[in-house]
């Protein structure tokens, strides 16, 4: 019970709703005080374009492009790295796979694809390589079901291997058009179907195409006209990653019927999917716009990528840990159980019987949460917590969970906002919203996106381009007061461009911004061509991009 004003009031009790209310809305509730986050695992790593990773055993491999590419190995989950390419004559690596079953010679063989020189084995951890049956292709996809091994190239279609990886034969029969064999940029396969992505120059052959009989004939999908550059099986659900072509649409797709029907089921702001991984119902999208997760088949989706520092080309889970492979970045590593972080998908105020408030959320993933209080404040950012009322949170948890409140007595033009626990006794706080129970008023705030860093245009340039990027009202940390105006919030931002080893060369923004969205130009006169990196940083909000200088 709680005194009001005066009056004796009832103020309604936490209850978890009955009834499941699916918002589009997403945001993070962060922890001040946490120390989890994203750890670059470089050393020994003297190439930093790391474009595939894969875990076997306790080893974790990773496949990188250009001077001082090829495989390095891992023995102490990212801490240290040593290459290990005797035999690896072309070093080039595009994807990597692991082939633990043979039926007919050694098993656990590694699996190396390379830019135009085909494929290379291993069945010792890379102590020594050798070619495999094909030599002249680049090697974009593997996909490993049970024994057999598919691969995907660029030029020549799609392989199989029923070998371990060694030997393969041609699998393109309806997999080509007037300009010749389709370029297979993904794969994914199970007990029953193969699933190839295509990102063709005829825009019509392009998409997912499917195989009943292990690659002996393929038949397109109804997605069609789309880059898929990913592909990724859960049970019967499908996923294909898009890359976004000439301003069309990206994000993630999913299938519940093998193809024949598809629905966008977000990340449609990404710009690019480049990978797709699993681990268990979990799915993980790497993208220009960082890394994503989504506990429920892509229904939400969680942004776990603050702090990395560009393009998100390969995903690796091995044991605790998840890795990710980084343009120009190297590898990050991070405790899968800190990526998931306390995320409130909905959270809303309404006017209900009469005059009372009723307030309701949902988390998609709650970690370490003891719980919550409700604050209250009529001139913000001035809360009070409201006596009495707490709401049992669920420790660490993948399963959403959803939570409401009902205030008997509110004052005019009331904001709300959550107060979260952890178990260590951190303190995270929402945004403000607000329904006037007085005047019969709903007021449905939205809660204000977080910031966005778009892919800079055009690109590659030469000497001058546009970035732009968004700012949102982003949840404010640990006693960070709010403006008081719907959640809105202005940050510190800035932005700044880097080279490819992280040194800065041009801050092109750097000061106080209310959230809204902007455009700054950058020129590149005084820069020798190659690749670049651009970070935004507002508040505790990190996202990196890339972009190339053709001169």
């Amino acid at each position: 019970m709680a005194w009001w004003r005066g009056f004796f009031c009832l103020s309604g009790g936490f209850h978890q709703m009955k009834n499941p209310l699916f918002l589009s809305l997403a945001l993070l509730l962060y922890a001040a005080t946490s120390s989890a986050q994203w750890v670059p695992v470089n050393n020994g790593l003297n190439n930093l374009n790391v474009n595939a990773l894969v875990a076997s055993g306790t080893y974790l491999f990773a496949g990188t492009l250009g001077t001082n590419a090829g495989v390095y190995r891992s023995t102490d989950n990212g801490a240290s790295w040593g290459t290990v390419n005797t035999g690896l004559t072309h070093t080039d690596v595009l994807t990597l796979a692991a082939c633990r079953k043979n039926r007919y010679g050694p098993a656990n063989t590694l699996i190396a694809g390379t830019n135009m020189f085909g494929i290379y084995c291993t069945t010792d951890n890379g102590g020594r390589w050798y070619s495999g049956s094909v030599t002249d292709a680049s090697i974009h996809a593997f996909a490993v079901e049970d024994t057999t091994t598919y691969a995907g190239t660029m030029y020549s279609g799609s392989y199989r291997s029923i070998d371990g990886g060694w030997n393969y034969s041609g699998i393109n029969t309806g997999l080509s058009d007037g300009y010749g064999t389709l370029p297979v940029k993904a794969l994914a396969a199970n007990a029953t179907h193969v699933f190839a992505g295509i990102n063709a120059v005829n825009r019509n052959t392009t998409g997912v195409y499917r195989s009943t009989n292990r690659g002996g004939n393929w038949t397109q999908t109804a997605i069609k006209t789309l880059a898929v550059t990913a592909l990724a099986l859960i049970d019967s659900n499908l996923f294909a990653g898009i890359t976004q072509y000439n301003g069309g649409p990206s994000g993630v797709y999913r299938s519940t019927d093998k193809g024949d029907n598809w629905t966008s089921v977000g990340l449609t702001g990404a710009a690019s999917v480049y990978t797709l991984a699993v681990n268990g119902s979990d799915l993980f999208a790497g993208t220009t716009a960082g890394l994503y997760r989504s506990l429920n088949y892509g229904a939400d989706w969680l942004s776990i990528g603050s702090g990395l520092p560009g393009s998100v080309n390969a995903i690796a889970i091995l044991g605790t840990n998840i890795f990710v492979g980084i343009s120009g970045g190297g590898v990050y590593r991070r405790a899968l159980a800190d990526a998931l972080p306390i995320q409130l998908s909905m959270f809303e105020a309404n006017v209900v019987q009469g005059n009372s408030v009723e307030l309701r959320w949902k988390t998609l993933s709650e970690i370490n949460n003891y719980g919550f209080e409700i604050q209250k404040a009529t001139s913000p950012p001035e809360y009070t917590t409201v006596p009495n009322v707490f709401m049992e949170g669920h420790g660490t948890t993948s399963t959403p969970h959803e939570y409401s409140w009902i205030d008997s007595c509110p004052e005019r033009g009331t904001y709300y906002r959550l107060k979260q626990i952890d178990q260590d006794g951190a303190l995270n706080y929402s945004d403000g919203i607000r329904a006037d129970g007085l005047t019969g008023v709903s007021n449905r705030a939205e809660l204000p996106k977080s910031a966005v860093l778009e892919q800079n245009y055009p690109n590659p340039f030469n000497p001058t381009t546009t970035i732009k990027y968004t700012i949102g009202g982003v949840v404010a940390l640990s006693g960070a007061p709010l403006s008081g105006v719907e959640g809105r919030i202005s940050a510190n931002v800035r932005v700044a461009v880097c080279d490819i080893l992280g040194r800065e060369v041009a801050v092109l923004v750097n000061e106080q911004k209310p959230a809204g969205s902007y455009e700054v130009s950058f020129d590149g006169s005084g820069l020798a061509s190659g690749m670049y990196i651009y970070r935004l940083t507002a508040g505790s909000f990190v996202q990196s991009r890339t972009l190339l200088l053709l001169k």
